[in-house]
């Protein structure tokens, strides 16, 4: 079988790369829509729909400070990809601190937040500017103030729980 549609795929592949890696998100965009249409079939065009998931998916990073204050905002810094709203929800743990510090001890392990006993707070929904640009942009946000404690939140985008962290006020 002929191989020189691959080939253009590849290359077209490379040029996407270099759009994208150069912040020109739209004109990489009207790449793939092109090689979708022209090269449906290709063996390669799995490679393009996954350029297109990186550039067109939502994703949020939140930074924030593990240990604050009691009884002041507490501040967060999100970035932010195609977001324009997303969600905190608030846990409180107030007995179960053997599980608390195995899920401390390793944070990236999903099955040791669910085992922690927490008791919901509150659910805080923040909205965000997104320009539609496929950007990652920074802002500033403010937690209403805690009482003291030990919290786990957990965030939620799209009504899809994204990630979670702790903190201590």
């Amino acid at each position: 079988s002929s191989t020189e549609v691959d080939y253009k795929v590849m290359i077209a592949g490379e040029i996407i790369d270099e759009l994208t890696k150069n912040q020109k998100y739209k004109e990489a965009l009207i790449w793939v829509e092109n090689l979708k249409k022209q090269y449906p079939k290709s063996k390669f065009l799995n490679n393009i729909l996954n350029r297109e998931n990186q550039i067109v998916n939502p994703n949020l990073t939140i930074h924030f400070e593990n240990h604050t204050q009691a009884n002041l905002p507490i501040h967060l810094v999100a970035e932010a990809k195609n977001v324009d709203k997303f969600s905190l929800n608030i846990y409180e743990v107030k007995d179960d601190f053997q599980n608390f510090l195995k899920y401390v001890s390793n944070s990236y392990d999903k099955n040791l937040f669910t085992a922690v006993k927490k008791s919901l707070v509150r659910k805080e929904t923040f909205d965000l500017q997104d320009l539609k640009d496929y950007k990652t942009h920074k802002t500033s946000l403010e937690i209403k103030p805690l009482p003291s404690g030990i919290y786990v939140v957990e965030y939620v985008v799209e009504n899809a729980i994204q990630e979670n962290f702790y903190f201590i006020a």
